[in-house]
C-alpha cells in the first residue's frame, strides 16, 4: 500500500511548475522556476528538506540561488541512478537523456516527476542537444517500462499512466 503523498505546484518561469512534495513530514521541491515567495506560499509553513533538479534549463534552475539561500537545504542533481533517501522519502532518478544531455525522471511512491522530458500529450524538445532524438528515443522506451500512477510534468497538466503509455507509443519509432 503506497503512503499518502501530498503534491502541490506552483507557476514559475515560461509557466514551468515547481513542485513541493510532502511524504511522513518530509517535504521536497522538484525544481527551482517559480520565485521563493509563491513557493513559501504552498509550502504552508513547511521547511525542504531537499532540492530536485530535472535538468539545467534556466526555466527550471532561475531561483536555485534563491532556494538555497532561503531553504539551507541539499539541492540533488544526480548523474547515476543511485537511490535517493531524504528524510521519510525514497527517490529513485532515472537518467533521461534527450531534452537535455542530463535530463532526470523521479519516482517517489507512484508519482513520476518527468521534467521536460514527457508532457501530458507529447514530449520534450530533441533539437536542443546533438543526437537528442536518437537519446529521447533509447528514453522513451526505457520510460515505457517503469510502473507509476500520475506524471507530473515541467510544464502543463498531469496525466496518468494510461495517458503516457499511449503518449511514449505515439513517439517510439
Amino acid at each position: 500500500m503506497k503512503n499518502d503523498i501530498e503534491i502541490k505546484s506552483v507557476k514559475g518561469v515560461y509557466q514551468s511548475n515547481t513542485f513541493a512534495v510532502t511524504l511522513d513530514g518530509t517535504t521536497l521541491v522538484i525544481d527551482a522556476g517559480a520565485p521563493v515567495g509563491k513557493l513559501v506560499k504552498i509550502l504552508d509553513g513547511k521547511r525542504p528538506a531537499a532540492v530536485l533538479m530535472t535538468h539545467e534549463h534556466f526555466d527550471h534552475t532561475y531561483h536555485l540561488e534563491d532556494y538555497k539561500k532561503a531553504f539551507e537545504c541539499p539541492v540533488f542533481t544526480p548523474t547515476d541512478e543511485k537511490e535517493i533517501t531524504v528524510g521519510a522519502i525514497k527517490v529513485k532518478p532515472l537518467l533521461c537523456p534527450g531534452h537535455s544531455p542530463n535530463s532526470v525522471v523521479y519516482l517517489i511512491e507512484d508519482s513520476l516527476f518527468t521534467g521536460d522530458v514527457l508532457f501530458a500529450d507529447t514530449i520534450g524538445r530533441t533539437d536542443l542537444m546533438p543526437n537528442g532524438e536518437q537519446l529521447m528515443q533509447k528514453t522513451l522506451r526505457e520510460l515505457a517500462s517503469i510502473k507509476f500512477n500520475t506524471a507530473y510534468h515541467g510544464h502543463g497538466p498531469s496525466s496518468t499512466y494510461a495517458d503516457q503509455q499511449k503518449n511514449i507509443a505515439y513517439f517510439i519509432e
